[in-house]
């Protein structure tokens, strides 16, 4: 069939080139921007709202949470923005804290009560929500890929741009499992019906179990390295 005629409704233009994918929070679209700022844009008008200026630019994309959204930073820091409405107006609250010295690059994973917060360094920080606490843990290769987390919030999964990709528990982040790819891994992880999906410079799309077996249930062949995330309908 044919798909019928979009029509814009409205543009926002900002001052710097968009690597962050937006994110949709309470009639709002949170984006990051290289120019080193969080936009708050309205989702009616794509008038912007607010801004969050940053110490470098920002790759991350927003994950929202509860009507707060976060967002990490290539300066190293996580931060969080929370709209405070007031008869109808809304101020937007924020707050930051140091993750490391390294960008912040993956979207942050939000949990029941915890936040999964990876980095370049290879760092994997758990903190709570209001930033009380980090627990962090340090690996040896750079995280680009946005973590997955299992339905019960019991174990996350955490792709190293090296192709390795590692089941850590949720209570003490100790490694359950690991696996090798064949190529480097910047493809946010998929988790699906107790399936992880993955794609790799190897030029394959993978399917594991969430048990993590060495062996992949299936891939597939493309016809180049794949750095785009994979997602289903």
């Amino acid at each position: 069939g044919t798909l019928p005629e979009s029509v814009e409704i409205w543009r926002c233009v900002l001052s710097d080139r968009i690597e962050s994918s937006p994110c949709y929070s309470l009639s709002r679209v949170y984006v990051g921007c290289y120019d080193g700022c969080i936009y708050v844009v309205s989702s009616d008008t794509g008038n912007v709202e607010y801004s969050v200026r940053t110490g470098n630019q920002v790759k991350c994309s927003p994950s929202a949470d509860s009507g707060s959204v976060y967002c990490g930073s290539h300066d190293g820091k996580l931060y969080k923005v929370t709209p405070q409405f007031n008869q109808g107006a809304a101020k937007f609250l924020t707050e930051s804290v140091e993750i490391d010295d390294k960008p912040i690059s993956a979207s942050i994973l939000v949990l029941s009560s915890l936040l999964v917060v990876c980095s370049l360094s290879g760092k994997v920080s758990a903190l709570n929500k209001d930033f009380k606490y980090i627990t962090p843990t340090q690996f040896k290769a750079p995280i680009f890929s946005s973590p997955a987390c299992s339905s019960d919030e019991s174990t996350i999964f955490i792709a190293f741009v090296t192709g390795d990709v590692m089941k850590l528990s949720t209570k003490d982040f100790s490694v359950q499992q690991k696996i090798t790819t064949g190529g480097l891994l910047y493809s946010n992880l998929l988790l699906y019906n107790s399936k992880l999906y993955l794609a790799s410079h190897d030029s394959l799309l993978y399917c594991f179990s969430d048990s993590l077996s060495e062996k992949p249930e299936w891939t597939s062949v493309t016809s180049d390295k794949v750095s785009s995330s994979p997602g289903i309908v």
